[in-house]
């Protein structure tokens, strides 16, 4: 796990080569055991190491080939080197024993072809300085990032934004197209960043460049169909192997393996797996528990822990704990990302790095096997799609002012609300509303100008998500989840929050030959997590199989209307609203005085808006 970044005068003039250096200094947090650069004329690129395989020097990067023909810039695992490298490179003299070099020679090799071939994650860039060629490419689901950007004929790409302000070629300016469709998500959709003309290579796609041209194509898709016929008692022995194999590839290391926990299905399956596959010998986990009874699942994680042998740590997340964590994060997010969970798991994640460098969790699961509540509220709405979106309206409108607000976790009110403010939406759009902040008219009542253009083609990334021949509900919802929610969101926060202190992660249910499987199969066999449950009867305690789906939320509910209430208003204040020229104060202030008075459950709005506020005045007005 790594951090990378280049630079390419593709005219073939020279470059500075000072840039390389400021451009590898930002990333410095995501490898800091180790770092590299590879500089000649019109090519440099660069590389932060967090040492996992092959910790010696032998396993440094940039990597070059014998004959230096060949530069390869990697960030990630590929989980089945060994295999590869035996299958095809068995005679071949390696002169290392990292998956970095195999990776080189499969490139060598076979080009893009080589890239269905690779079990991990990754973001690379490989140049052939013979053909002057450049091959970048992110894995199937976009674990890891990789942003770009041209500036005339020079073109450059890093780990992160804030890299490629470093070099000198690129200003941190704000994409305007790019504001509406945050707001909306709580993140930008790839390929925007937030920033104007900075983008990101998204799941499973590769891009080639050459002096003369781009091509951006992709290599794996998500595929639902055709569908499989196993038996179900048949799908479930396979289910079990292959996530076998997925946890045991993901404990290949030479350094501490770990696992966060929180005591739910997903991350208490993965520890059973890791128990079983390591009989013997300590395994540590980490959880994050909290004051308010409503959002602590800490005593289910120890009860696993002490049934599977763990050595358990956990981290109390107050409110405390909450500010200190965004003063830190402020500084190294340089992406407007409103997932409030970010800061607890960052929390946890400095826990974890005390203890291992490797951390399994088990994001992923509830993408592919129907473990949100969205997937049964987008049946039902499928359902009831014949009834006006008027209807709707009128009586989301009445349970706003019946209803009483709560701050507990996923309180009644909340679910209620937001189940009948998205049953006004057809499709992905009604999904896209219940998971996100603000809807399109909401948006219009936010901007100070009203940005029809803007806010007309909000929906756009949401209706093009889903192919039109995918009409199986579940089967919609799921390829929705992983495309949007999963790729631009949960691996986000998984990467941020790990990588901001040198720990890497690793998601056994995003296994390629596993999600494959898992996704053709019927989804009578999913749905609810049906086959994940069923499978961990007897393996796992009654009290992990019996609960209900809890997501990782914190109390800011409660917080923003009490303790945290002044840290809201100071942030959103006139004056920084107004200076930023972008949202109506008079809004603003309204959401906030009816969360205080707990008239309406504003959290998720007033999240959204706090970190673009934070976001805009670190990175588009003080720049780097």
């Amino acid at each position: 796990m790594c951090g990378i970044a280049g630079i390419w005068d593709t005219s073939g003039a020279p470059l500075q080569q000072e840039a390389i250096g400021r451009m590898q200094n930002t990333l410095n947090h995501r490898g800091p055991d180790d770092s590299g650069i590879y500089a000649i004329s019109s090519i440099s690129l660069a590389h932060t190491r967090l040492s996992i395989i092959d910790v010696t020097r032998a396993g440094s990067q940039p990597f070059i080939s014998s004959d230096s023909r060949y530069v390869l810039v990697f960030n990630g695992e590929i989980y089945n080197y060994n295999e590869l490298r035996e299958q095809h490179f068995s005679t071949e003299k390696f002169r290392s024993n990292s998956d970095t070099e195999v990776l080189l020679m499969m490139l060598i090799r076979f080009g893009v072809d080589a890239l269905q071939y690779l079990r991990g994650m990754f973001a690379f860039a490989f140049f052939d300085t013979q053909e002057h060629k450049m091959i970048l490419a992110c894995d199937a689901f976009g674990k890891k990032p990789l942003f770009y950007a041209w500036n005339a004929r020079i073109f450059l790409f890093a780990s992160e934004p804030k890299a490629l302000f470093a070099s000198g070629q690129i200003e941190s300016k704000l994409d305007t197209h790019a504001v509406a469709p945050y707001l909306l998500h709580e993140y930008c959709p790839s390929p925007a960043s937030g920033f104007l003309n900075i983008f990101t290579l998204g799941a499973g796609q590769y891009m080639e460049i050459s002096p003369l041209s781009q091509k951006i194509a992709r290599w794996w898709t998500p595929k639902v169909l055709p569908k499989s016929n196993l038996t179900y008692s048949a799908a479930l022995r396979t289910f079990d192997d292959l996530l076998g194999r997925a946890v045991e590839r993901r404990m290949v290391a030479d350094v501490p393996v770990g696992l966060f926990l929180s005591g739910g299905l997903d991350s208490s399956t993965i520890a059973w797996y890791m128990r079983n596959i390591k009989k013997d010998g300590e395994i540590h986990s980490c959880s994050v528990a909290f004051e308010d009874a409503s959002f602590n699942e800490e005593y289910v994680a120890s009860k696993v822990a002490s049934d599977l042998r763990l050595t358990h740590h956990s981290i109390t997340f107050t409110k405390d704990l909450f500010v200190s964590s965004l003063k830190e994060l402020v500084p190294i997010l340089d992406i407007p990302f409103a997932d409030a969970s970010l800061l607890p798991t960052f929390a946890v994640s400095k826990l974890a790095r005390q203890h291992m460098k490797v951390v399994l969790d088990g994001d992923g699961s509830d993408e592919l096997l129907g473990g949100y509540g969205t997937f049964s509220a987008y049946e039902i709405a499928e359902r009831m799609k014949w009834i006006p979106a008027q209807f709707w309206r009128g009586v989301s409108s009445i349970a706003d002012t019946v209803l009483p607000v709560s701050h507990s976790y996923f309180s009644t009110d909340f679910k209620i609300k937001s189940f009948l403010k998205g049953l006004a939406y057809q499709r992905e759009r009604s999904l896209q509303v219940w998971l996100g902040a603000f809807t399109e008219r909401e948006i219009n009542l936010l901007f100070v100008k009203k940005s029809e253009t803007l806010v007309r083609s909000v929906f756009d990334a949401v209706d093009s998500t889903v192919p039109n021949n995918i009409h199986e509900t579940f089967d919609r919802a799921s390829l929705y989840h992983i495309q949007t929610y999963l790729h631009r969101d949960i691996l986000v926060k998984l990467d941020r929050a790990t990588m901001a202190v040198g720990l890497e992660a690793r998601t056994p249910f995003l296994d390629t030959d596993l999600a494959e499987f898992v996704l053709r199969l019927p989804s009578s066999y999913k749905r609810n997590k049906r086959i994940l449950r069923e499978l961990m009867q007897g393996r796992l305690p009654d009290i992990v199989l019996s609960r209900k789906k809890q997501g990782f939320g914190i109390p800011i509910s409660r917080w923003f209307a009490e303790d945290l209430l002044s840290f809201v208003q100071e942030v959103l204040s006139e004056k920084n609203i107004q200076h930023t020229g972008i949202f109506r104060y008079e809004y603003i202030k309204e959401l906030i005085d009816e969360h205080k008075n707990k008239r309406f459950d504003n959290r998720k709005k007033l999240w959204t808006l706090i970190v673009f506020q934070l976001w805009y005045e670190r990175w588009i007005v003080r720049g780097v």
